[in-house]
């Protein structure tokens, strides 16, 4: 028998092993989260160019993957006893290469933030600041959720800083509802550990993005959107605390969405006026409008699925109450979505048409 091919099948299965562990070490199942912060965060400061908008989403990138590094590496005392899985305990990667290697992943996301301007530079080394001492001191103070409400609040003016028109009160109304949210999800977090004290805060403090979504945009959109994210909080407060995570991840989620569609869609008035005085009429304009938003979302949806199936393995550790290939989860997340990308469709589409072909004209 020729040893060769087992060697290799060994190496690739070794590799494999390896690259889950870094995945588990960075926690990369949150890194959408993270990229939804830095193009929303960019587009409230005056968007940018997409080179630049690239960079600022691999430095976040690299930000908050170093973060959870660091994070791991100062808890192993804590690991070593509720959470022997991890890989430092578990003999898969000694806490030395750990903390170099995020020492690296940080060092390298100020870099990357930094070469886009001076402001995303002092800023992105703030967030880093804040990162590090989050990683330090959250398991010895009870603040420490104030810190991590910090570090997304921070990562948002980071984004907003790399826009044309810099951070503006838009901008900082947003990372304030966000850090808002952080801070209220880990008040629930504590309580549901049997910390004190967080039980009357939480629900007011996942409030806060419906609030600021509601004062930025009051429409009937906006109320659709915030209409479940209300209903699984009160539900929460009856019943299961633990389903309202995941309802605030798919309303945010389904906002971010909603969002690029209808930008989109907005962008293209002066196309929509050249072809309404020309003779298109507004029936033809909605076909070709929910004909390519279609599209979009369907290619969207197919890669985000073939994505969530092909690192389902390596995140279903960090999965809990839920098998990582769901079915209905995965159905249940497609229909919303595609209600949402429906409605943007719509609701754009007939603010587009609505608009006087001459108007639209000059106002470009």
């Amino acid at each position: 028998m020729d040893p060769a091919p087992t060697f290799a099948a060994r190496t690739r299965l070794t590799n494999a092993r390896n690259l889950g562990v870094w995945l588990v070490l960075g926690r990369v199942s949150n890194l959408p989260t993270v990229w939804s912060n830095c193009i929303a965060g960019c587009w409230l400061g005056g968007w940018n160019t997409p080179s630049a908008l690239l960079l600022l989403c691999l430095g976040a990138t690299l930000l908050y993957t170093g973060g959870m590094f660091l994070n791991d590496a100062c808890d192993v005392a804590f690991d070593a006893q509720h959470k022997r899985e991890r890989p430092i305990i578990a003999g898969l990667a000694t806490r030395r290469s750990v903390a170099v290697t995020g020492s690296g992943l940080l060092f390298g996301g100020i870099l990357l933030a930094g070469s886009i301007n001076h402001r995303a530079l002092a800023f992105s080394i703030m967030l880093a600041a804040a990162i590090v001492l989050y990683d330090l001191t959250h398991k010895r103070i009870s603040w420490a959720p104030v810190i991590m409400a910090a570090c997304r609040f921070l990562l948002y003016c980071t984004a907003a800083s790399v826009g044309t028109n810099g951070i503006t009160p838009r901008a900082l109304l947003f990372a304030a509802a966000l850090a808002a949210y952080i801070l209220g999800v880990s008040c629930l977090a504590r309580m549901e550990s049997g910390v004190r004290g967080s039980g009357r805060v939480w629900p007011w403090l996942l409030c806060v993005p419906i609030a600021a979504a509601l004062a930025g945009d009051f429409s009937i959109a906006t109320l659709l959107f915030a209409a479940p994210l209300l209903f699984f909080i009160g539900r929460g407060l009856i019943l299961q605390r633990h389903q309202i995570g995941p309802a605030v991840a798919l309303f945010l989620a389904a906002a971010g969405l909603y969002a690029v569609m209808a930008y989109g869609i907005q962008q293209r008035n002066r196309e929509i006026g050249v072809r309404l005085a020309l003779g298109a009429t507004r029936a033809t304009i909605l076909r070709m409008i929910f004909k390519e938003g279609a599209l979009l979302h369907a290619s969207g949806i197919t890669a985000g699925f073939i994505i969530a199936l092909a690192l389902a393995r390596l995140v279903a550790s960090q999965m809990y109450g839920v098998n990582e290939r769901d079915p209905f989860s995965f159905a249940v997340v497609g229909l919303i979505l595609s209600v949402i990308s429906f409605l943007a469709c719509a609701i754009a589409a007939r603010r587009a048409t609505n608009i006087d072909p001459i108007v639209s004209l000059r106002c470009e």
